[in-house]
């Protein structure tokens, strides 16, 4: 069940799939910023990420690439999955980067 939890997701059966979906949980919720904040820091000490820009770009890459499992998480994260896509595209225009990530 830990492997349904890593990055690209493939979960197996039900419960990975709701592990999976529960893993990343915190995308919408309201402490989003304050996580997504210390992995940033993270990823800025291992050198997964150099600027903030390189940041903002792998947001939105992984956003745009990420599905939901459960008809649950679909049905009830998608709408604010939508609207975190949305602000992060804004935060990559106004670093004068393109609207899509390469």
């Amino acid at each position: 069940m830990i492997r349904a939890t890593k990055v690209l997701q493939q979960p197996k059966n039900l419960y990975d799939e709701i592990l999976a979906d529960f893993d990343l949980d915190y995308l919408w919720r309201d402490d989003y910023e304050k996580i997504s904040g210390g992995l940033y820091k993270e990823f800025m000490h291992f050198g997964v990420v150099k600027n903030e820009s390189d940041w903002i770009q792998l947001q939105v890459k992984f956003l745009e690439n990420h599905s939901f499992h459960t008809d649950w998480a679909k049905l009830n994260r998608d709408p604010q999955k939508a609207q975190l896509l949305q602000r992060v595209h804004d935060k990559a225009e106004a670093l004068g980067l393109s609207k899509k990530a390469s």
